[in-house]
């Protein structure tokens, strides 16, 4: 049983400590909703690279600071 909620309480601690997700202000509408679609996307495809090994925050950071760097996690290439 421990097993199921250490899975089930592990995407949204990731979420969080990734994406400030908690912090959000995002109230309104499907604001909120596709907020959260999109978070999500950005943290599976910040997993799926194994090129590096840097915390989920650090490659999340380095691939917002140029489109360079984000470009492998949108085509699944490096380099």
């Amino acid at each position: 049983m421990r097993d199921h909620w250490r899975i089930e309480n592990q995407l949204p601690w990731s979420l969080d400590v990734t994406l400030a997700e908690d912090a959000s202000r995002i109230r309104k509408g499907e604001d909120a909703a596709n907020a959260a679609i999109f978070r999500r996307l950005a943290l599976s495809l910040v997993k799926r690279d194994q090129s590096e090994k840097r915390s989920l925050r650090a490659k999340r950071l380095k691939a917002s600071w140029r489109f360079e760097n984000l470009l492998p996690y949108l085509t699944g290439i490096t380099a």
